[in-house]
Parts: C-alpha cells; sequence; structure tokens
C-alpha cells in the first residue's frame, strides 16, 4: 500500500439542485474576508454577479479579485480549467471551490481527483457540501434520484430557506436527511450565509464518528447506507492495502464514497484515505498526539451494502 506524503490543494464540491442557494453562497465565500486565497469555479461569471468594485483583473476564463480570490468559469471541461490553474505560477491559491450544475451527480467529480493523474498529483478532495432547499427537498428526494445522491454523498449538508417551513416540518426535514446520510453536519441557513470554515472538512473523518456515535440509532434509507468500521486495535498496513486492493474493488459499484482515519501498527503517524468506486488514494497524517485515543475509523457510503460483510472483513486487519 503506497502512502502519499506530498501536500495538496484541498478541493470543495458545492452541490444542489437549482433555486438551493449556490450562488448565494458563493457569493459569501468570494466577498468574505477569509485567511486561505480561494480559487472559485463557477458555470457562469453572470450568475455570481461579483461586484465591479472587487473586480482586479480579468480574462476569458479567469477573474481576478482585490481580496486575493480567483473566479473561474467552466465551459465543459473541470479538469482543463484546474490543470490551468496549477500550471500557471503567476497565480497562487490555498484552497479551490467548484460550484457543480443543479442536476449533476459530484461523485463523478469527486472521482476526477483519483484517478485523473494531473489532479491526483496536484489536488485533494476535502469535502462535499450539498445546499438543500428546506421547502423543496420532501418533494425533490420523492421525485428525483439524483437528490438522493447529492445528499449521501456529502460531508456536509447545508439546510438553507429555514425561514420557509415552520419547526415541524423542519424537524421532518431534518429527519429525512438523516436516513439519507446520518454523518453529515448539518448547518441550518435562511440565506446561504455561512463561513469558509464550516464548508471544509477539517479532520472531518472524525466528525462523522462523533455525529454518528451521539445520536446511536438511525433508521437508514432503504437502499441508501451509511456506516462506520471501527477497530481499537492497530492495523496491519500490508493487510489494509490488500483489503483495499480485494475487497472495497469487489464491492466498488456499490460504493459512492468511503473515507477513514487509520492507526497503523508500529507508525507514529495517522494514515487517511479515501476513495470513490474503484478509484482511491491514501496519505500519511499528522501524528497522533499523546491525549489522544488511537483507533481506526473507516466510513462507508453506498447502495445495497451488507454491513455485516463489511465489519467481518474489516476486522481480519488487525496486526
Amino acid at each position: 500500500m503506497n502512502i502519499e506524503t506530498k501536500q495538496k490543494i484541498p478541493v470543495t464540491l458545492i452541490t444542489g439542485f437549482l433555486g438551493a442557494g449556490k450562488t448565494t453562497l458563493l457569493n459569501h465565500l468570494l466577498t468574505q474576508p477569509n485567511d486561505e486565497r480561494l480559487a472559485v469555479i463557477v458555470n457562469e461569471f453572470g450568475e455570481i454577479g461579483i461586484d465591479d468594485k472587487l473586480l482586479l483583473r480579468t480574462d476569458e476564463e479567469i477573474i481576478e479579485m482585490n481580496n486575493g480570490a480567483i473566479c473561474c468559469m467552466v465551459k465543459n471541461d473541470t479538469v482543463k480549467v484546474l490543470t490551468k490553474l496549477v500550471e500557471n505560477k503567476s497565480r497562487s491559491f490555498d484552497r479551490v471551490i467548484i460550484e457543480t450544475t443543479g442536476l449533476a451527480n459530484p461523485v463523478p467529480i469527486a472521482r476526477a481527483f483519483l484517478d485523473k493523474p494531473a489532479l491526483r498529483d496536484a489536488y485533494e478532495l476535502d469535502a462535499i457540501a450539498t445546499v438543500i432547499d428546506a421547502s423543496q427537498i420532501l418533494k425533490q428526494l420523492q421525485d428525483t434520484p439524483e437528490a438522493k445522491v447529492q445528499i449521501a454523498a456529502a460531508d456536509i449538508l447545508l439546510l438553507n430557506k429555514i425561514d420557509l417551513v415552520d419547526e415541524t416540518q423542519r424537524a421532518i426535514v431534518k429527519q429525512r436527511l438523516r436516513q439519507v446520510n446520518p454523518l453529515a453536519t448539518i448547518h441550518l441557513t435562511t440565506k446561504s450565509e455561512l463561513t469558509l470554515d464550516k464548508i471544509v472538512a477539517q479532520h472531518g473523518e472524525q466528525h462523522f464518528i462523533e455525529n454518528y456515535t451521539e445520536d446511536g440509532h438511525h433508521d437508514h434509507d432503504s437502499d441508501v447506507q451509511s456506516f462506520v468500521l471501527t477497530s481499537e486495535q492497530p492495523l496491519d498496513l500490508q493487510k489494509v492495502g490488500r483489503w483495499v486492493g480485494e475487497f472495497i474493488l469487489l464491492n466498488s459499484p456499490n460504493l459512492l464514497r468511503y473515507k477513514g482515519l487509520l492507526d497503523i501498527a508500529g507508525r507514529d503517524e495517522r494514515f487517511v484515505f479515501q476513495g470513490v468506486h474503484e478509484h482511491f488514494e491514501n496519505r500519511q497524517d499528522r501524528l497522533w498526539m499523546k491525549d489522544e485515543k488511537r483507533m481506526s475509523q473507516v466510513v462507508i457510503i453506498g447502495k445495497d451494502l451488507d454491513r455485516s460483510v463489511f465489519e467481518k472483513s474489516f476486522a481480519t486487519l488487525t496486526a
């Protein structure tokens, strides 16, 4: 199992149906003060409506802003734009945020960061954030399969326009979201007013685990499942490599996403890995802290999975 150590540029995907509030969120992110320099990739500049006073320099595909942010327009090829950004040494940025189209399944875009060498070498998928219209999502989940995938694949759910529903309806919506994805962080907003730190992972795997264990029990959606594999015993690196290369790949058609933190026997560093379908990456993370409980935890998100089979296979990985 080859472990990557190179520092990469983190990427956040923002998905959600038309009218949910993605553009409003991007506006907030582009105009608010940030410690990180952003490169934001959108479908159309006109939809963002950036204040002319903020513009520094523009060309056909890239707008530079006086707060250090870069805004790029995707015509047809997200990979091309991302490659162009990283190859242009005159522009520096710390994070990329990508807006997907309203009906887009985020999984193929996420997969591109794992199977396209030009992207895999420079970028790292940090989080998928799905913007949700609280007044429309129940109908969308019933009528549109893409809605369920957007929610199931997300690390962060931004439940927007909550002012349009009452407390009872809000509770029903949150319960339905938890059925599809019991592990994601949920933020409640009225006009997509969220700061950058709320849509980045920041040790998201650990946060997922906390979300899951605090609630204890979830009624999962009938075909989309999310669960956590846990081991308090150190894992054998070679066994983990075989498990990912054989067991995970065997089940990859039904795996939307998987990610986790691993405690490897004989190593002082945490190991992080994530994947989409058959494509995955792993890297060496920071050192385990002295007061930190060492354990391995893997989040599995997919369709029609037998949890007990995954648990039994994961239990064989101990050193």
